[in-house]
C-alpha cells in the first residue's frame, strides 16, 4: 500500500497546484494534454527524420558522445566541475558538426523532455479521474480531505 500512498501524495500535489478543480476542468485538461501530446509526437517524428537525414555528414561516434553529453547536462542538478567539463566538451563538439544539426538536436531534446513531463501529468490526471466502480467516489473524498478542494 506504500505505492498507493505515494500515488495519492502525487495526486494531491497535482491538485493543489490547480487553481480550480472540478471533474469537468480535469477532463478538459486531460483532453488538452492529449492534443498537445499528439502535436509533440508529430514534431518528434519530424525532428528524428531530419536528424537521420543529417547523420550522413557527421561521424557516428561524435553524434553518440554529443547525445550523451546533452543527456548528462539535462540530468545534472547543480553547476559543478563535472558539468562544466561536459559543457566545454559539448561546445567543442558543436564546433565540429553542422550548426543546423546542433539546433535540430536541441529542439528534439526539448521536445522529448516536454513529452516526458506531459506523459507524467497525463498518468497522474488519469488516476485522478479514473471512473472504475466505487473507486472514484472514495478517491474524490480522499482528495477533498487532503487538498481542501471540492471536487
Amino acid at each position: 500500500d506504500m505505492l498507493r500512498i505515494e500515488k495519492l501524495i502525487e495526486e494531491c500535489a497535482y491538485l493543489k497546484k490547480q487553481p480550480s478543480v472540478t471533474v469537468q476542468s480535469l477532463n478538459t485538461r486531460a483532453s488538452n494534454l492529449d492534443a498537445r501530446l499528439r502535436e509533440l509526437y508529430i514534431e518528434r517524428k519530424t525532428l528524428r527524420k531530419i536528424e537521420d537525414d543529417m547523420k550522413i555528414t557527421v561521424p557516428a561516434d561524435m553524434l553518440y558522445r554529443y547525445k550523451q553529453l546533452l543527456q548528462m547536462l539535462s540530468e545534472a542538478r547543480e553547476y559543478d566541475n563535472v558539468k562544466e567539463r561536459a559543457q566545454d566538451e559539448l561546445e567543442g563538439i558543436e564546433k565540429n558538426i553542422p550548426h543546423a544539426y546542433v539546433i535540430n538536436t536541441q529542439r528534439l531534446h526539448r521536445c522529448e523532455q516536454n513529452i516526458k513531463l506531459l506523459e507524467k501529468e497525463k498518468r497522474v490526471l488519469g488516476r485522478i479521474i479514473k471512473t472504475e466502480g466505487g473507486e472514484t467516489k472514495t478517491l474524490k473524498k480522499e482528495l477533498q480531505v487532503a487538498t481542501g478542494h471540492k471536487i
